[in-house]
């Protein structure tokens, strides 16, 4: 063949870029850079080389160079992406997904500010390529047996490639990147590239479920009794073979027991609090005093998570409303938000008896919450359209957002009040209104502090006014004791330096070790119930199944991925990525590594399952189970929490004792 032939040029530039750009990605984004797994990279980059070049040689001279020069520069851009992706919200992103960034065209400058100067590095050997290619005249190789030759080492190198793909079990990984990180380090950017690509296009849905658990008896009094006869008439009529897979592995998990706090809030009210952007660094006696009084005073879970997936603050609210695990190539509200959820939490509270609501001081943007709200059983929605909100620079008030929010259900007899706060949002490094509303009270006590933190408290302080707007409604109303509040951050602060957030934590632990900068708050208090301090790890997927045990909800524990926090059954924390954490130790996906005290066994059983209930989320999801299972969602009891019947005989006798006195003084 001739040395100045197009093939071989073209097959040589785009291996070089490849390699250059692989080996860069991973110094910038994992600890290791030699392992196993490069030996795979680099098959795949030869492969994708010799394939590019082929396929570009039966195209027209010029077009062929212009697409090979245009593939050249695109790898590198994508590589930057993903790093200022990363770097800006803590993960990587699914092409599916890719489409969500449409939306956020004004965090630009936080994107940018996120890349740093060592990227241009990626930029160099498609910057060389092009130079060499000007100098360097091409024409067609003559001797087309050659190209052919090496097409088909093309396709053995390929070949091969799988075949360590097979050898190092990562098949469900291949066939459906669901773990990102965990793709790029096994795969390399253009496999996964490749392979997150086709999964655009098509149905993923053959997934794999672990069906090894039997479907369990039990005589155990504490344990909720649930019949399953018309569910398991209904499976084994099912033809779909999906849905009679999701129904056997539902059926076949064990059910939580009834406990201590079960029924501990039946009847009162709730309002649930999704906080923006919360933090430890929110928490300051003399600026937020009562956010620190309402975590003093009531259930302050000191060892919460919070996974960051794909869609961030819409997937944790996702999370703690359905308890399922968001699929991560996509934004899981949004792609699926025609889907029935009657799983949900609005649903259930209304079951229960309850009227529903919610209320956002920003528009659907972002999260089509109207939608999928209707559809998870939310009777009213008020948000930026409905409500006569002020428009500010850098996001609007939780204070006035309370005040026009509290009146619309405070009167009614039974509120179930889901409020989306969105005044800690950054931007914390330029000017934002509530940033610097009350830059005089914090510089007269922290007048050393950086200025991001200073506007991150500025805007933290909005919120304790909306707490304290809340706190004081409910009292005047009379309905303090009788109203549960609960509230949970959505990420910690995106834009603000890592470094920055765990100087100034002021938590027992390191905000950089391990997983911490994940560790986050859900706080419970309720006027009449006394404090208490919960260490035992657990995360949002949990707050779902907790507050129902808690509020005496007949609900099936199985068809949740989470569990209610006070029941025997494990907590596991979930992470988008793989990673999981147990009161055992963490699991790191990437490496392979356990942090902890525990057997193999038990590694390999948790992964195993992690992956299980990944899959049925996702199965879940893409056949709409419960818009046909609707009726499970709707369990009956067939035994009562003794907790639960102690409290209302005492209750009962109190009321008789009552009625006694009032008749004797008659």
């Amino acid at each position: 063949m001739e040395k100045n032939g197009f093939f071989v040029q073209s097959a040589l530039k785009c291996f070089i870029v490849a390699m250059v750009s692989e080996m860069l990605f991973r110094l910038f984004s994992f600890p290791v850079m030699f392992d196993l797994s490069l030996i795979r990279i680099t098959l795949f980059s030869i492969a994708y080389a010799l394939s590019l070049a082929g396929i570009c040689s039966l195209l027209p001279l010029k077009l062929g160079t212009a697409v090979v020069t245009i593939c050249n520069w695109f790898l590198p851009v994508y590589a930057v992406f993903q790093l200022g992706y990363n770097g800006l919200l803590g993960h990587y992103i699914s092409l599916k997904s890719a489409g969500q960034g449409t939306k956020v065209s004004e965090f630009v400058e936080p994107f940018l500010n996120c890349l740093k100067p060592e990227y241009i590095l990626l930029f160099l050997a498609p910057l060389l390529i092009t130079v060499w290619s000007l100098k360097i005249r091409t024409k067609r190789e003559t001797r087309r047996f050659g190209v052919a030759f090496f097409l088909v080492l093309g396709l053995l190198v390929n070949m091969i490639g799988v075949i360590t793909v097979h050898g190092a079990a990562l098949d469900d990984l291949y066939n459906d990147p669901a773990y990102i990180s965990k793709g790029f380090m096994e795969f390399g950017l253009n496999r996964f590239l490749i392979r997150d690509l086709t999964t655009v296009f098509r149905n993923t849905g053959g997934i794999t479920v672990d069906e090894s658990t039997e479907e369990e008896e039990t005589e155990d009094p504490s344990i909720r009794k649930i019949d399953d006869s018309e569910w398991i008439e209904t499976r084994d009529a099912e033809e779909d073979e999906v849905m009679s897979t999701i129904d056997t592995y539902l059926m076949s998990r064990p059910s939580t027991e009834f406990n201590d706090m079960t029924g501990i809030f039946e009847g009162k009210n709730y309002i649930y609090i999704l906080v923006e952007a919360l933090d430890y660094m929110a928490f300051d006696e003399e600026l937020t005093p009562t956010l620190c009084r309402l975590m003093k005073e009531g259930w302050d879970f000191t060892n919460h998570y919070t996974p960051r997936y794909n869609c961030t603050t819409g997937d944790t609210g996702f999370i703690t409303e359905t308890s399922l695990i968001p699929d991560n190539a996509v934004c899981t509200e949004n792609e699926y938000k025609d889907n029935a959820f009657p799983n949900g939490m609005f649903q259930q509270f209304v079951n229960a008896g309850y009227t529903t609501s919610a209320y956002h001081n920003w528009w659907d943007q972002y999260y089509e919450r109207r939608t999928y709200y209707a559809n998870e059983g939310c009777q009213v929605y008020l948000n930026y359209d409905d409500l006569p909100i002020k428009t500010l620079t850098g996001w609007q008030s939780d204070l006035e957002l309370m005040k026009l929010a509290v009146p619309e259900f405070i009167h009614q007899d039974k509120f179930m009040a889901a409020i989306i706060t969105s005044a800690m949002h950054y931007p914390y490094q330029k000017y934002s209104d509530l940033g610097t509303r009350y830059l005089s009270e914090i510089n007269r006590v922290h007048p050393d502090y950086p200025d991001a933190v200073k506007s991150y408290l500025s805007k933290s302080m909005d919120f304790d006014a909306s707490l304290e707007y809340l706190i004081d409604a409910l009292d005047e109303e009379g309905k303090l004791e009788d109203t549960v509040i609960m509230f949970f951050n959505d990420h910690h602060p995106f834009e603000m330096d890592e470094e920055m957030i765990a100087e100034y934590s002021n938590t027992p632990f390191d905000r950089l070790e391990a997983l911490n900068i994940d560790r986050g708050q859900w706080v419970i208090y309720n006027a009449g119930t006394p404090a208490r301090k919960f260490d035992g790890v657990n995360s949002t997927f949990d707050i779902l199944p907790t507050m129902f045990n808690l509020f005496n909800i007949e609900y099936d524990p199985r068809l949740y991925m989470g569990t209610d926090y006070f029941s025997e059954k494990e907590k596991v924390v979930f992470m988008p990525e793989g990673d999981w954490i147990t009161d055992k130790g963490i699991y790191y996906m990437e490496s392979g590594e356990f942090d902890g005290n525990a057997d193999e066994d038990y590694i390999n059983a948790v992964t195993r399952e992690n992956q299980n209930m990944l899959n049925i989320s996702k199965m879940i999801y893409r056949s709409d189970y419960f818009a046909a299972r609707e009726f499970i969602t709707k369990p009956v009891y067939e035994n009562t929490a003794p907790a639960v019947l102690a409290r209302r005989l005492a209750e009962q006798d109190a009321l008789d004792i009552a009625d006694e006195i009032n008749e004797d003084s008659d």
